[in-house]
């Protein structure tokens, strides 16, 4: 599910992941709010934006050669996304002046848990049904061995 922006592909189940982590109104749905970003449009573009920009930070600061193993964003470049790190203050930083409760403690968490939840559902549509046959040609297959 790549989303391509500036000629680079990001993985468009995180973006959706960012949406649900911010739960923002209308005009703030992925919790854009450095830049000018007043549509669905605009916010998504924006997020998507900082993703790729993030993906080059941690890749330099965090010193970690890829954030994707397999095609999935690791744990550690959500919690860098997120949190921040070398290079990088976070997409939600903890102790920020527009977080007073400091709910941006949870966001890594409320972050990776639906991301993670579209990729199982996307891996688990992926796998093929078999049939009773390819069942026992396969267990034959693993008798054989």
């Amino acid at each position: 599910m790549p989303h391509t922006t500036n000629n680079n592909q990001i993985d468009l189940r995180l973006l959706e992941a960012i949406k649900a982590a911010e739960g923002g109104r209308r005009g703030r749905e992925y919790g854009v709010l450095r830049v000018p970003a007043p549509t669905y449009a605009d916010q998504k573009e924006a997020a998507a934006q900082t993703v790729l920009n993030t993906m080059g930070r941690y890749k330099q600061y965090a010193q970690h050669p890829n954030p994707q193993l397999g095609g999935v964003y690791s744990p550690e470049f959500l919690q860098y996304l997120s949190q921040g790190g070398p290079g990088y203050p976070g997409y939600a930083p903890v102790g920020a002046k527009n977080d007073p409760t400091g709910l941006n403690r949870y966001h890594a968490h409320n972050l990776a848990k639906p991301y993670y939840g579209l990729v199982e559902s996307d891996m688990t549509r992926q796998i093929p049904e078999l049939s009773a046959e390819d069942l026992l040609m396969l267990n034959l297959g693993q008798r054989a061995r």
